[in-house]
């Protein structure tokens, strides 16, 4: 995928970073949407899981300036918090995975729905594990794409 000029797929190593970085930009407004949406839904029980998703996604942004001033600059040390957050982003999405492919072993529904900020909302069980097979999909995909991401911007630091 890279070769030993420094090209990744198509474009250079540089390009590449700025993608990912329009990439993560879109993925956290999507995310904001989202968070948005279910506060609107759920209220005020949703207001803890809306506090630390907003932080989230505020600290993501912070590390996505740094990556675009890494690029620009040619600092690689500024590149550091991005490899951290996205090593921690793909952690975190394959234990939640994980634990969901457990839940729908076990027939845990009511775990999975607490996976999503609010137990007590009205879904059948059908719908439950359809939802569980969904997160797991998705969530492994993102943690692909975030590998994906990771050797890029890794590309870039060394």
């Amino acid at each position: 995928m890279v070769d030993s000029t420094g090209r990744f797929a198509c474009c250079s190593l540089r390009t590449s970073g700025v993608i990912v970085a329009i990439t993560e930009l879109l993925i956290c407004l999507l995310a904001t949407y989202g968070l948005i949406r279910n506060f609107q839904l759920f209220g005020t029980s949703y207001l803890l899981w809306f506090i630390i998703g907003i932080t989230s996604v505020i600290v993501i942004l912070i590390v996505i300036a740094l990556l675009l001033y890494a690029i620009k600059t040619e600092n690689g040390r500024l590149l550091i918090p991005h490899l951290s957050a996205q090593i921690f982003l793909i952690f975190f999405l394959i234990i939640v995975a994980f634990v969901v492919t457990l839940l729908l072993i076990f027939g845990a529904y009511r775990g999975i729905r607490n996976l999503l900020g609010h137990a007590t909302y009205h879904i059948t069980d059908d719908a439950t594990i359809t939802l569980g097979y969904m997160i797991i999909a998705i969530y492994l995909a993102m943690a692909v794409l975030e590998m994906v991401f990771l050797y890029i911007i890794y590309r870039l630091y060394r």
